[in-house]
């Protein structure tokens, strides 16, 4: 049985290995609509991983003294509507099938991981949840 910080993979050993990760995992959940693996956008686990991966890019930057970069990195977080991606996290919603049946809670935990790891802003989850409902 795994335990909760059971440690399944080698750790990243360097800030250009996180810099990759997170690349990969943009391309993987927004580099195109219909993705190879339709799972990966709605992933929790990857989601997760996404958001932990730049939590670590920040605090290494800190570490290193380098503010004003890992600043850039807290500002990368934030989901930009201007973005290509926005578009496919849209068209996601749009056509998902049980939105009606998902509770509010249930929806806005679908919007954070299927936009992660991009964090929406409190007006962005709005239009975003009334995008679902619309449908």
């Amino acid at each position: 049985m795994f335990q909760e910080e059971f440690l399944v993979m080698p750790a990243l050993t360097s800030l250009a290995e996180s810099i990759s990760l997170h690349r990969a995992i943009v391309q993987a959940k927004f580099g195109e609509l219909e993705p190879f693996d339709s799972s990966i956008p709605f992933s929790e686990p990857l989601s997760n991983v996404a958001k932990r991966n730049i939590a670590a890019i920040v605090s290494h930057l800190i570490e290193e003294g380098e503010h004003v970069e890992a600043k850039l990195w807290e500002e990368t977080q934030k989901l930009r509507t201007d973005w290509d991606g926005y578009e496919f996290i849209v068209s996601r919603i749009q056509s998902t099938e049980n939105w009606l049946n998902y509770s509010d809670e249930e929806k806005a935990e679908f919007v954070e991981i299927l936009c992660s790891p991009f964090s929406p802003s409190t007006e962005q989850m709005a239009k975003l949840l009334r995008i679902g409902n619309e449908t």
